[in-house]
């Protein structure tokens, strides 16, 4: 297996509504405003689990 050398970024927090979503829309389009490539994943938990919510 290779590992390839790419730059990633994880932002957490301790709790929901703290504005990850918020910052990182913003870093993301910083990025690409930049000309880099640049895409974002969510994880966690899906949201049709009816056990999480």
């Amino acid at each position: 297996m290779q590992i390839l050398a790419v730059p990633r970024l994880l932002l957490a927090a301790a709790q929901s509504g703290s504005g990850k979503t918020t910052l990182f829309c913003g870093i993301l389009r910083a990025l690409l405003d930049k000309g880099l490539r640049a895409a974002a994943f969510k994880s966690g938990p899906d949201y049709i689990d009816p056990m999480f919510h």
